[in-house]
């Protein structure tokens, strides 16, 4: 019974200070995108209203990526406040282990976790997504986002419609690639030929354009046409067509698979995106690992210290999981290595050792 009102009332303080920081980290990224985005006022047809609009629909997703860090710093917070006024110690008093309140710690993120994989896997990229339209609406003249995540292009003459565009990360040294193509040449408003391509290479200010098919429209006949390759040249800076992709780790699952399998069965480069699927599919057990790390901390010298400590522990933690979560995603690129392993090896090595720190203080 008593364990029963204990769980709750841990839970009901942890979730209280997740909401908290979670609020607070949000409101300062909003500001922080907000300055950001008042830079590019002034750019084309992009007004401060625009700025407004871009930060409200980022919101979000934002706010999804913050949530680990807000579950661990609120956790500290709020159970870190119990512990600091003798709760913690009063509840391990009448019985309770440090894993089972480690656990209702834990149990308070995963209630928040359910609305916030929503967050991440529908409100968010669709937010991020018309942000992103939006602002290229407004800043350059012919690159669009389609509703089905596609690329339209409009590069002079032409309108290029690429039903995947791929890019593994935002190095600006990296080629734009773009698969499934429809491009349509006009000439007096009519249109003169349609071409189909499996991929086109973005590079140095051309499209090289990869196994053909053209149809050419003249005299009232259509002429074919199937060249191997082709390289056209493009008025569109990388710049502005890197801004228009959407990075794979800023995808939802459900779009991942499908770019996943393409990418396999076409014997192309799946690996920034097989780590991005397996990362959101580790996302709830990257964020519950991460609050289970820190609860050894409730049990230690930072019960008695300052807010400021608890703050440092939080960030402190926060920093080092995404960290390691970067470093292994990268050797698994590296040294190819699976990226179901990557995606699982920090938080197997945050378990393991926070499970040791609480039987070692039992």
């Amino acid at each position: 019974m008593i364990g029963a009102i204990a769980d709750r009332h841990i839970g009901r303080t942890a979730i209280a200070g997740m909401g908290l920081a979670l609020a607070v980290l949000v409101s300062l990224d909003a500001v922080f995108t907000l300055i950001a985005e008042l830079g590019d006022v002034g750019r084309g047809t992009y007004t401060a209203g625009n700025a407004v609009q871009f930060t409200l629909l980022v919101i979000p997703q934002h706010a999804a990526n913050l949530f680990p860090t807000a579950a661990v710093v609120g956790a500290l917070l709020g159970v870190g406040g119990m512990a600091a006024s003798g709760e913690i110690v009063a509840y391990r008093t009448v019985g309770l282990s440090r894993l089972r309140i480690a656990l209702a710690v834990v149990l308070a993120a995963a209630v928040l976790m359910l609305p916030m994989l929503l967050v991440s896997e529908v409100v968010g990229p669709a937010g991020d997504r018309l942000a992103k339209a939006m602002r290229l609406r407004a800043t350059t003249e012919g690159v669009a986002l389609s509703s089905d995540a596609g690329l339209w292009v409009r590069d002079g003459n032409r309108v290029i419609h690429a039903r995947r565009p791929l890019v593994a990360n935002a190095d600006p040294t990296e080629p734009v690639v773009l698969a499934d193509i429809d491009a349509f040449e006009f000439e007096e408003g009519r249109l003169r030929q349609a071409t189909s391509a499996s991929s086109a290479r973005f590079v140095d200010g051309s499209w090289t354009l990869a196994e053909l098919r053209r149809s050419r429209l003249a005299d009232g006949r259509v002429s074919t046409e199937q060249p191997a390759e082709e390289t056209w040249e493009s008025l569109i800076s990388p710049n502005q067509i890197r801004a228009a992709i959407t990075r794979p780790k800023d995808l939802p699952i459900h779009e991942l698979r499908p770019y996943v399998s393409y990418l396999e069965q076409n014997a192309l480069n799946a690996r920034p995106y097989q780590a991005a699927l397996w990362a959101r599919l580790a996302y709830p057990l990257s964020t519950l690992v991460i609050v289970f790390a820190a609860t050894p901390f409730l049990f230690s010298g930072v019960r008695a210290g300052t807010l400021g400590g608890r703050l440092f522990v939080g960030m402190l933690l926060g920093i080092g999981f995404y960290l390691l979560n970067r470093w292994s995603g990268s050797l698994a690129q590296v040294y190819d290595i699976s990226p179901v392993l990557a995606a699982l090896l920090p938080s197997g090595l945050f378990t393991l050792v926070t499970v040791w720190a609480l039987r070692r203080g039992n």
